[in-house]
């Protein structure tokens, strides 16, 4: 969920949440339905109470959304996620807002090591 202090109306609160929940209800009805996290320990399946590490996660997918006009213009990215044992989610960034610097590593670090594998997969005879 996304919570921090905003400079914007209630009004645009409203609008900024209602087309996050728009891109997240998109990426349900593709099957990305378990929520994640980042924590200390790597990304966390909610409803599995499971831990993933980068190199065990795809990024499938990402999608932006938010309110793009006014002073107060949010944007938000969802990850659509796939891990090694076929699980497949979500995971909210609001760079804009509340986001962890550790969101933003954990993904770089997954698609920097799906990249690597892409390359040595490409080499093998």
């Amino acid at each position: 969920m996304l919570s921090h202090q905003r400079n914007g109306s209630r009004g645009e609160q409203s609008i900024f949440m209602n087309a996050v929940t728009a891109c997240v209800n998109k990426a349900v009805t593709e099957g990305y339905s378990e929520c994640f996290k980042i924590t200390s320990r790597g990304l966390y399946a909610i409803s599995k109470s499971r831990y993933y590490r980068p190199e065990q996660v795809q990024l499938i997918d990402t999608y932006s959304c938010g309110t793009q006009s006014g002073p107060a213009a949010e944007q938000a990215l969802i990850y659509a996620i796939q891990t090694s044992d076929g699980l497949k989610g979500t995971l909210i960034d609001n760079p804009a807002g509340c986001s962890e610097a550790s969101v933003n590593t954990f993904i770089q670090e997954a698609q920097e090591i799906r990249k690597q594998f892409l390359r040595h997969d490409q080499h093998q005879c």
